[in-house]
């Protein structure tokens, strides 16, 4: 493998960890700023719409341009935001923090596989993907438990710190070994939007909208969660999440997989009625004792992630066989429509956690994911569209 790969790794590793983390970080930063948990959701939901809204325009814009450049240049302006974030003295600076925060993420993310395709021999290209995605699970495995760690010793601050540093090492990482002249095609807007039209592909993005809304709330406010159903404080959280990592490296390890076998379609169907079984049982947990409440959460959670990557994994499979001849722009997005169910996760998550409180917060992914199961066994295609 071209050692050069794993700068892709580390940069996806550090935008993982900063994605996933944030969840946890909830309470510290409400408590830091003086304001609610939900109101803290405008971090997460503001980076999550400039990733869905952001990304196809910055990729337009900056699509045929020196990918060295543009690679660089991401990587810089997400080291930049978590430098904003270490600083933001409010709630309005540090959500204009997040906002270079996802800018850089996004553009970084929209190049960063074709880049590193087009790197590797063709013999290589399905290893490369392979372990450029790595990055990313392994952010939900270690990245994200060791810094709800240290959110729990230190300050939440501390961590988006790391993170700048992190992100500033690849870039000179990237500086040092990116090749020259590697350039993307050039896709207008227009063109990126019409595969909206194709058959098939507006109940995709419905289905991936709607179960990632479920997925996320949980991931979002896994904090005051973990609190209503079982008891668990800050101290038992990176145990929880380690636990969901756990969960998440073993969706992206068999979601594609159980696709092959039994067809995308089934695969996404199974995936969204065992995700509904879950999150029913976690709005149920709160009715436990704690203690068993709390050993509920070591099982549910981490089934959550499962079936969440398994999702993703199987999503993504269906939907390149429905658009086969442009399914780069399929997928991109699909990643699009995943975003804004993560920024209404935030956005209605947190005004359900301040003005109703945990159960009926338990009980949003649970109404997401009926009707995400109904799209997804009613709507979406089985045989292929021809784009």
């Amino acid at each position: 493998m071209d050692t050069r790969i794993l700068w892709f790794v580390l940069a996806g590793f550090i935008s993982g960890t900063d994605g996933f983390v944030i969840g946890s970080l909830l309470p510290s930063i409400s408590a830091d700023l003086g304001i609610t948990v939900g109101e803290a959701g405008y971090v997460p939901f503001a980076y999550a719409m400039v990733y869905a809204i952001g990304t196809p325009i910055l990729a337009t814009l900056f699509g045929n341009i020196e990918r060295r450049k543009v690679l660089i240049g991401a990587e810089l302006t997400f080291a930049i935001g978590a430098v904003l974030m270490v600083l933001a003295p409010t709630l309005p600076l540090l959500i204009a923090a997040r906002v270079v925060v996802g800018l850089g993420v996004g553009l970084f993310a929209a190049m960063a596989l074709t880049t590193a395709v087009a790197m590797s021999p063709p013999e290589r290209r399905g290893r490369t993907i392979a372990v450029v995605t790595s990055g990313q699970s392994l952010a939900a495995l270690a990245g994200v438990p060791l810094g709800a760690f240290v959110v729990s010793v230190y300050n939440w601050r501390v961590i988006f710190a790391a993170i700048a540093v992190l992100a500033l090492i690849a870039v000179v990482g990237l500086m040092w070994n990116l090749p020259r002249g590697v350039r993307g095609e050039k896709v207008t807007l227009r063109e990126r939007l019409s595969v909206i039209g194709l058959p098939g592909i507006p109940v995709a993005l419905l289905s991936t909208f709607l179960f990632m809304l479920a997925q996320f709330t949980v991931i979002i406010f896994i904090a005051p969660l973990a609190q209503y159903a079982g008891g668990l404080g800050a101290q038992m959280l990176p145990l929880l999440l380690l636990a969901n990592g756990v969960g998440a490296v073993a969706g992206t390890q068999l979601g594609g997989r159980i696709a092959d076998r039994i067809g995308a379609r089934r695969a996404t169907i199974l995936a969204a009625a065992a995700q509904l079984v879950l999150l029913a049982a976690l709005a149920a947990a709160g009715s436990l004792p704690a203690t068993v409440g709390a050993v509920a959460l070591f099982v549910i959670i981490p089934a959550i992630a499962l079936t969440g990557w398994g999702f993703y994994m199987a999503q993504s499979s269906l939907i390149s066989s429905i658009v086969p001849r442009s399914p780069a722009l399929a997928l991109a997005l699909n990643l699009t429509a995943m975003n804004l169910g993560v920024a209404l996760a935030a956005r209605l998550g947190g005004a359900i956690l301040d003005q109703a409180g945990a159960f009926w917060l338990a009980v949003l992914p649970v109404a997401a994911a009926i009707t995400a199961l109904l799209v997804a066994s009613f709507v979406l295609p089985e045989r292929k569209a021809i784009a």
